[in-house]
């Protein structure tokens, strides 16, 4: 049963209780009281007349991740969440049946690993699958294509009446597209976050600001009353709807690295005075964002200091795949310490662990939006513009497949690659004669990957396999540099030979030959390259 449940391709992390969501909170005690009972009540004593879909709408930090975090935590406490039981003797006989399962299309997937193996459990309990922040999943025609499968749900009957699928996300398009006319013809129950009250968001916000300065204030050993009435109350007129401005907030003023509640309340205070032009209706958001970068820099950083400042976080944008800290201080050419040091004072917006094999994330999307926006983020010192770090980014990619696959020498025969490690001379020799020595072969299709992981990290593997993905024309403005740097890379037949090979056979087929279109659009693609792979 072990055997046949590992053979299906597990989402590391993603669920409710794993390591990378631990930094999303749940709702503080007496706050969304509302929305909780009305999920709960449509979980647990819904006849079908609710539907079997609840979407939770709403803009981005608005508090749609903690809400979700709270139902999950409550469902599996009462024995109600789908992941914590139903993956059972049923599931293994559709895996002995068809090993294949995870790896076909959606609709096969839903068919043999949910709808089929929840047709036969115990229809008297109610079974709940929570999907929060389902506007990240891409790409898009993939999601349409999740959520009609799951509205088909509505035309099974009672063949699946207890089944609830709890969907959380902000109100994008596609989804909208699909969710919206189910809604209002009465298919599924839909609650627009943002559209509560704002007196009971209000009451909700203050509750949560009370729970964490009662916390700060135990834990730093600080006298009752060291936030008066009116900072308090400033504080929540800034929050808004927005708990991500709350959470914020408390994250900053409560950062134990700077151990100053006091003066970071402070600075929190004098932000709303620094940048006060906008009424868009993340402004208030985009001014403590905007604050909290202008704290992380000393008065004496220079150019030097922003630019590195802005390498660190323009790569944390646009990393295809998160990298470990201590791979990514490879991929930026830096000392791990000096990547810690600049995100030092960045906790508050940017989950950093004392773990070198954890990758840096955001503490939530609405930051990505920000620093990527000219609109929003009006300070040019920190302003993220994708197309032109994405030069950067493939010139990382450049350089790391140069220094993890110089001594990589590559044979290939049909549709068999092997490969072995050895010298850089040895390599070049072996191409100029023909000749391959024997070593220590692995094959290409299987375990290339984890060969360069081995001997180079995560960092090499990266550069292999998404220096297509940072070649896109459309995301990217192609410095005289960077064209230079292509131009090298096809002239040097040797690693461009490996990186193809290894990549074409190890990892993906169709990333290489749209890289190799890409670099054609270049023009930069010498005759012999053509012969060889046309």
């Amino acid at each position: 049963m072990d055997d046949l449940l590992r053979s299906l391709v597990c989402a590391e992390g993603a669920s409710f209780n794993s390591y990378r969501t631990r930094k999303i909170t749940p709702c503080s005690p007496e706050t969304r009281v509302d929305i909780l009972n009305t999920i709960q009540e449509w979980v647990t004593h819904n006849s079908g007349h609710l539907g079997r879909i609840f979407w939770l709408n709403g803009l981005a930090g608005i508090g749609k991740s903690s809400i979700s975090m709270t139902i999950a935590s409550w469902a599996e406490s009462q024995g109600y969440l789908g992941a914590s039981f139903f993956f059972a003797r049923d599931l293994c006989d559709v895996l002995t049946e068809d090993k294949s399962i995870g790896s076909k299309e959606l609709s096969l997937q839903f068919e043999g690993l949910i709808r089929r193996p929840l047709s036969a459990c115990n229809r008297h309990r109610p079974i709940l699958i929570v999907l929060d922040a389902l506007d990240e999943c891409s790409p898009e025609r993939d999601v349409e294509e999740a959520l009609r499968i799951i509205m088909q749900l509505d035309a099974k009957g009672e063949e699946m009446d207890n089944l609830r699928i709890f969907i959380a996300s902000r109100p994008e398009a596609h989804i909208r597209s699909l969710l919206e006319p189910s809604a209002e013809e009465g298919h599924h129950t839909r609650v627009v976050l943002h559209d509560i009250s704002s007196a009971v968001v209000r009451n909700d916000i203050a509750r949560y600001l009370e729970t964490e300065f009662s916390r700060i204030t135990h834990e730093f050993k600080l006298r009752e009353g060291w936030v008066s009435e009116e900072d308090f109350a400033s504080l929540l007129d800034d929050s808004g709807n927005f708990f991500e401005y709350a959470a914020t907030t408390a994250r900053f003023i409560g950062d134990t690295r700077i151990r100053d509640p006091r003066k970071q309340l402070q600075k929190v205070l004098r932000i709303k005075t620094g940048h006060g032009k906008s009424t868009r209706i993340y402004a208030n958001l985009d001014r403590l964002y905007l604050g909290v970068l202008m704290a992380s820099v000393s008065e004496n950083s220079d150019d030097e200091d922003l630019e590195e400042l802005r390498n660190v976080i323009g790569t944390l944008v646009l990393l295809r795949n998160p990298l470990p800290l201590d791979q990514l201080a490879v991929f930026l050419s830096m000392e791990v310490d000096r990547v810690r040091s600049v995100l030092y004072h960045l906790h508050s917006v940017i989950i950093v662990s004392p773990e070198d094999s954890i990758p840096p994330r955001f503490f939530h999307p609405s930051f990505y939006d920000f620093i990527t926006d000219n609109q929003r983020c009006d300070d040019e010192r920190f302003l993220i513009r994708p197309k032109v770090h994405e030069n950067t980014m493939c010139s990382r990619c450049l350089k790391l497949i140069y220094y993890g696959l110089r001594d990589v020498k590559v044979r290939y025969g049909g549709l068999r690659g092997r490969i072995s490690f050895a010298s850089r001379e040895e390599a070049l020799l072996s191409n100029r004669d023909g000749k391959i020595s024997q070593g220590a072969n692995c094959d290409v299709s299987t375990s290339i990957a984890k060969e360069l992981w081995r001997n180079y990290g995560n960092a090499v593997v990266y550069a292999c396999e998404h220096l297509p993905s940072h070649l896109v024309p459309s995301h990217l403005t192609v410095t005289d540099t960077l064209a230079n740097e292509i131009n090298h890379f096809l002239d040097d037949w040797v690693t461009f030979r490996n990186w193809y090979f290894i990549t074409a056979l190890g990892i993906d087929v169709a990333a290489v030959q749209i890289l190799m279109v890409r670099l054609y659009v270049f023009q930069r693609v010498d005759s012999k390259i053509i012969f060889y792979f046309r």
